[in-house]
């Protein structure tokens, strides 16, 4: 369930219509209660502009007008940002860009402003007769505050997005967030099964259930509780995809082992295994550090020739690569409490793997620059100098890293 819902809120975050379709459903309804506001008079001698029908039908055809041309340039904007972001740096880091939460504010205020501002002014008539009727005082200030807030937020957009698309912070950005799921990666556990020993070869005899995927795409996240949950009564569950993988509807999901299969094991097996149509960086810290090894070959490429920025990405893998060589690997093999069943996953990333996709890539491509390869050999100096004797074979990896690059 916590991954499920994890997954929707990503989703939301990603969305460049879910948070504007929220604040242009809300101005929408505000124009009808001001409205109506307006013609009870409850707010007659407040701090309000005193308009006219006529003087409030010009300012809100002002406002209409002036946020939906502030409304194409943030369009504008946007699709600039991410057509540059995409051919400097990588295509796949355009759902990093996706997920700014102050760019869909911006739009849905925009938006929002304009569509308060249409509706209020197809309400506000002369009446037949031509005399006034109402003065539609409270709704026309609403309007003009939304439309000092649109300017307002245009700029600051303007200025964020100058920031947002620099290359150190962009790259400060992704390793942040591949550094907080390294950190959860390797510490959410559950109960160890004393039978850690257990390995694949180990695990003999025929199946009792293979579980093949209903739909295709990206493994997004694995709920182990719920894997847990559905196998019992000494059962073995191997779980064979890990998050970051392709599926389809004939890949095998996963294998159980047990005398009796419960009801509805395959359905609650396919619902702990969420995939997605993109790759992201929660839950798939490899992601996070092969979008960093992308900027970097972007920009050791010949078509840009910027070691520097090479040399930016490889300084900043210091800090998840540095969590990977201190923090213990997650058990293979983990039980529930009365250790009923079991959940074995043989294909979780290991040390070496976190290494490789981080650096592999950049070394094959770093001879020509040397900064860039004093800049892993610094790094390698840097992670393997301050573990303890007893961890030291957990660098020996990095150590070949470096050996290869010489």
């Amino acid at each position: 369930m916590r991954n499920r819902v994890r997954d929707l809120f990503d989703r939301v975050r990603q969305s460049l219509f879910f948070i504007p379709a929220l604040i242009v459903g809300g101005c929408a309804a505000l124009a009808p209660t001001l409205l109506w506001v307006d013609g009870s008079g409850a707010l007659d001698g407040f701090l309000v502009l005193s308009t006219t029908v006529a003087s409030a039908r010009v300012i809100l055809a002002t406002i209409a007008g002036a946020t939906i041309t502030v409304a194409a340039i943030v369009f504008s904007i946007t699709a600039l940002t991410v057509q540059l972001a995409a051919s400097q740096y990588s295509p796949r880091i355009l759902g990093v860009l996706f997920r700014d939460t102050f760019q869909q504010i911006v739009i849905g205020i925009t938006m929002g402003t304009f569509v308060y501002s249409l509706l209020v002014l197809a309400a506000v008539r002369l009446p037949s007769g031509g005399a006034e009727a109402s003065s539609p005082s409270v709704s026309t200030t609403l309007g003009i505050i939304l439309a000092v807030l649109a300017m307002l937020l245009i700029v600051g957009f303007l200025n964020h997005v100058l920031q947002r698309i620099e290359v150190g912070t962009l790259i400060r950005g992704i390793v942040d967030a591949t550094t907080h799921e390294v950190r959860r990666e390797l510490t959410e556990r559950l109960e160890a099964s004393p039978e850690t020993a257990l390995e694949a070869d180990e695990l003999t005899g025929e199946p009792s259930l293979r579980v093949k995927g209903s739909m295709k795409g990206w493994v997004t996240s694995i709920d182990n509780r719920r894997l847990l949950g559905a196998v019992h009564d000494g059962g073995v569950l191997r779980v064979d995809v890990e998050v970051g993988d392709y599926v389809h509807s004939g890949t095998v999901l996963a294998t159980v082992w047990t005398l009796d299969p419960p009801s509805g094991l395959e359905s609650a097996i396919r619902e702990a295994i969420s995939t997605g149509t993109n790759r992201k960086i929660e839950g798939d810290p490899l992601f996070g550090l092969r979008l960093l090894s992308d900027i970097a070959l972007r920009a050791l490429s010949r078509g840009i020739n910027d070691p520097a920025t090479a040399v930016d990405v490889v300084t900043h893998l210091e800090e998840p690569l540095g969590e990977v060589l201190t923090r213990e690997l997650p058990p293979r093999v983990i039980g529930d409490s009365g250790n009923n069943g079991r959940l074995f996953r043989p294909d979780r990333p290991n040390r070496d793997e976190y290494i490789r996709s981080a650096l592999q890539g950049i070394r094959l491509n770093a001879g020509a620059q040397p900064d860039v390869i004093r800049a892993i050999i610094d790094l390698a100096h840097n992670l393997l100098y301050p573990l303890p004797e007893s961890q030291s074979g957990r660098g020996d990896y990095l150590r070949r890293e470096v050996h290869l690059l010489l």
